[in-house]
């Protein structure tokens, strides 16, 4: 795939990325290659259809609104309650948002 990701959530009952395509790379390929991949990789695992037909899709258009939806992504398990801090939810990643974590236990935020 020829693609960038640059922020995902995995949810217990969905999940959120956003993604930049480069050339040659179309939504919905990249949508039916995780969703296939991940059902091979989990099946037998689940006693459920592991994926919704579909999706939803939403294009971002500026800098601002790229910052802002990234960190709705990265937040989400904090507003679920999953967690207390989101350096204890494992499912998550983020280019806006630092993996090395400050003296308090925190992840950086890279603006």
């Amino acid at each position: 795939m020829n693609l960038e990701v640059i922020a995902f959530t995995l949810m217990p009952d969905h999940i959120h990325f956003i993604v930049k395509l480069n050339e040659g790379s179309e939504l919905s390929q990249v949508v039916r290659y995780f969703k296939g991949k991940s059902s091979v990789v989990l099946r037998g695992r689940l006693t459920f259809k592991l994926w919704q037909q579909g999706y939803y899709e939403h294009c971002i258009r500026s800098e601002g609104e790229l910052l802002k939806q990234a960190r709705y992504i990265a937040a989400n398990p904090l507003r679920k309650k999953l967690c207390s801090t989101l350096s204890e939810y494992p499912y998550w990643d983020c280019i806006f948002i630092g993996k090395d974590r400050n003296s308090n236990g925190q992840y950086s935020i890279m603006l």
